[in-house]
């Protein structure tokens, strides 16, 4: 069957979006959001369904990463952001520096 889904996994990832041929794929692409984006946002229509028409018998996923940004952690809705490497959010995020030190520190 070729449609969007959404579904909770025992993986920790709060939803999982899939398009494209989901019996027997020939291929499977899987792509990763940014930082403080979501899987909805990022793969949107025209991604996954260029990525379907490009690679015919395709399975594209698009997995959301479990963990929130922390500069929106009060938010709701279109506004809540999602991060593959939990960020503290107490350092200077204006230095370079200072983001290399907290991305190795998780």
């Amino acid at each position: 069957k070729d449609a969007a889904t959404g579904s909770a996994t025992a993986a920790g990832m709060s939803r999982v979006l899939a398009f494209g041929s989901r019996r027997a794929p020939k291929l499977v692409v899987v792509m990763l959001h940014g930082l403080n984006d979501t899987a909805a946002s990022c793969s949107g229509d025209r991604w996954a369904a260029d990525l379907v028409r490009a690679l015919p018998g395709a399975l594209v996923v698009v997995p959301q990463s479990p963990e929130r940004t922390f500069w929106t952690e009060g938010a709701s809705g279109d506004d809540v952001g999602y991060d593959w490497l939990r960020q503290r959010g107490s350092h200077n995020v204006r230095s370079t520096a200072a983001n290399v030190a907290e991305l190795h520190r998780v």
